[in-house]
């Protein structure tokens, strides 16, 4: 096979690889949207505090573009705007964190996850990675 051959069919799987992740993170977030529109709570009956017990798997986030920002107050997290996001991927796991009331006092994250996930100001989404993991 020749170079430009080889380069051709190497590019096109990795356009393949991208797609399935994709497919993978958006039927992730589908399953989890079913199920929590199939809870009783989800039809009427009286909220409880959501307690994380139903969260999607962390590679909903992963897609997103990440900028590393530092202060000295909370020290190194990361930031992931809209407009350096576009497509479905922002708007998923935007989603998720604004229908869990995801904010820097209640981080969205699973016993698994290397980060905790919250909204702040318009179209932002913001993370830090979990002590210890």
């Amino acid at each position: 096979m020749s170079e430009d051959r080889y380069a051709a069919v190497e590019k096109r799987l990795q356009q393949c690889e991208e797609v399935l992740t994709q497919l993978a993170a958006d039927l992730d977030l589908a399953i989890v949207n079913i199920l929590r529109a199939l809870k009783p709570e989800a039809r009427g009956t009286p909220q409880q505090k959501q307690t994380h017990k139903d969260v999607v798997p962390e590679s909903v986030f992963s897609p997103l573009k990440w900028d590393l920002v530092h202060s000295d107050k909370m020290g190194d997290y990361e930031i992931a705007g809209a407009p350096s996001n576009p497509g479905q991927s922002f708007k998923d796991a935007f989603t998720v964190l604004s229908g869990d009331n995801a904010t820097i006092k209640t981080r969205y994250h699973g016993s698994d996850y290397q980060f905790s996930y919250w909204l702040y100001g318009e179209n932002r989404i913001y993370r830090q990675r979990i002590k210890g993991a």
